[in-house]
């Protein structure tokens, strides 16, 4: 019970704070729709007194702010509800009089209609029911929670007094009564604790069930693809003819519990005596050379499948006895493992250019003149589906460039002014290019080079990428957590950076759910691990 009334009390306390926000998120719209409609109000009084003294509009705006007369001091919400029904119904405020077509276009300074004030009321009046609605349910909320804070205390105080009488009728025990019961209450202790482990257990296990028809399917969709790759590094260093199959098997995990279905391949090697390839089950079924390079040659397919972003393969020469036979042709196989087919090029910015180099042997392919003011190019390019993006500041702003296939030629075939950063980097997903100009921030086609929408946020800065969110950092110290969308930037929160001195220039650095800001001498250290 006492378990029970604590899952109730975590429940009730979510509903609480969801009441909580309703509340505050009503009173919210409510102000704001408030301030919306008092500043149509003073537009219509405003528009009714053009080229005259201000004070008639000083007289009508007070009364209708407060309900109060500045000229004989009385209260008189009766007139001023009057006054405010002639500006709802589009009259003249003095007289009761029907208003233009013209006055009726007149718009507020933050582009609201004088003519929508009714719609502006009629939304206010619903805006109150829904706060009032909120407010009874965050009240109700709050007996509840209440409610079972009382029960709580009470069961406690019930358990604390059971507690009490078990353990003065323990003390009153033979000796050898107190230490049966001790041992009694133990055993119930750990029979509760293997229970919950039970439990535990049972919840992993289907984690791990699931987790392993994820590999598997995975598995499945690539055992061709490794097969092959399997089979002509095994051919490379082996004399034999060398397969795999695919042998998925069975098998617990731990002492007891379901069989699980594990993604397995298995071996088929020839020989001098059968030139055909027989299923081997075991590592004692070939010898010590063959088990050294077929396990090579399985870890290098499964590297060149799986591998998205490269591997690195470090491994001990086979023993010396090895390697009349093996050494050779493993040479061979391991060098054209190591050096793939295409280029391996580094294209940056310098002082005055665009520059592509020969990363093995440092030769200058290519150099695109790219002269700016101050010699400053601090914005590496971005390379997407064959185009090459380039940008700089000072009003020179970015190149697209058609790249060839083996990016060995170029072709210029867009420039934008737009998007012109200085030092702040820009971020590429997809085909769009995300970055910060003098004042806003932009994103753009890297294929058209056209300008997708831009917006102010926190001014000229830097910007990384993580887990689908961009941390814009402001040179005037504003860091800003912004989702980008198909029609613009989304702000979800900011705030600023006040310790540190000088200039806000570094790049925000987030590694294992923290971010690191760093301004001036000073770094400082946020969690940002999902609660």
């Amino acid at each position: 019970m006492y378990t029970n009334l604590l899952d109730e009390l975590q429940e009730v306390d979510n509903s609480r704070k969801q009441a909580r926000q309703r509340v505050l998120k009503s009173e919210q719209e409510h102000e704001a729709a408030f301030r919306s409609i008092e500043r149509i109000k003073f537009a219509a009084i405003g528009n009714q007194f053009p080229g005259r003294s201000e004070t008639g509009q000083y007289i009508f705006a007070q009364l209708l702010t407060d309900q109060e007369c500045i000229v004989c001091g009385n209260n008189v919400p009766e007139v001023e509800a009057e006054y405010a029904n002639r500006i709802e119904n589009a009259q003249c405020v003095v007289c009761g009089s029907e208003r233009t077509e013209q006055d009726l276009r007149l718009e507020t300074e933050d582009g609201a209609s004088i003519n929508n004030i009714k719609q502006s009321t009629i939304q206010l009046r619903q805006i109150e029911e829904d706060l009032v609605e909120a407010r009874s349910s965050l009240h109700k909320a709050e007996a509840n929670y209440e409610l079972h804070i009382e029960q709580i205390n009470k069961l406690r105080e019930k358990i604390k007094n059971h507690t009490d009488r078990i353990d003065l009728l323990v003390s009153k025990l033979p000796p050898e009564e107190a230490a049966l019961n001790e041992h009694r209450t133990r055993l119930d202790l750990m029979r509760e604790r293997v229970k919950e482990l039970k439990e535990q257990l049972a919840g992993l296990r289907e984690q791990f069930g699931i987790f392993v028809k994820k590999v598997n399917l995975d598995i499945v969709q690539s055992k061709e693809a490794i097969k092959t790759s399997f089979n002509k590094y095994a051919e490379g260093f082996l004399i034999e003819k060398c397969l795999l199959t695919w042998a998925p098997h069975k098998a617990t995990v731990g002492q007891s519990g379901s069989r699980f279905s594990f993604p397995s391949f298995e071996l088929e090697l020839g020989g001098t005596d059968f030139p055909l390839p027989v299923r081997r089950t075991g590592p004692d079924q070939v010898s010590e050379s063959q088990r050294e390079f077929i396990d090579l040659a399985f870890r290098m397919a499964l590297m060149s499948v799986a591998s998205e972003r490269g591997s690195s393969l470090v491994m001990d020469a086979p023993e010396s006895s090895l390697d009349a036979v093996f050494a050779p042709r493993a040479a061979d196989v391991l060098t054209r493992f190591a050096k793939p087919k295409g280029n391996r090029l580094l294209i940056t910015m310098v002082e005055k250019s665009v520059v592509c180099l020969d990363i093995e042997t440092g030769k200058l392919i290519w150099q695109i003149p790219y002269p700016t003011k101050y010699d400053i190019s601090a914005v590496s390019p971005v390379y997407k589906n064959g185009m090459l993006y380039t940008t700089t500041s000072y009003g020179y702003g970015g190149v697209g460039f058609a790249m060839s296939d083996n990016c060995t030629k170029w072709k210029k075939k867009w420039t934008d002014k737009t998007l012109d950063c200085h030092h702040g980097s820009v971020i590429n997903i997809g085909n769009d290019i995300y970055g910060s100009s003098g004042r806003e921030w932009v994103c753009l086609d890297i294929v058209s080079g056209k300008v997708k929408y831009t917006e102010r946020l926190v001014g000229k800065g830097s910007v990384i990428y993580v887990d689908g969110l961009f941390y814009c950092y402001g040179e005037k110290g504003m860091l800003a957590l912004v989702k980008a969308g198909a029609n613009g930037f989304e702000e979800i929160s900011s705030f600023k950076i006040e310790l540190g001195n000088d200039k806000h220039w570094a790049h925000p650095v987030v590694s294992d759910g923290v971010l690191y800001m760093r301004h001036g001498d000073t770094i400082m250290a946020f969690d940002i691990k999902a609660k």
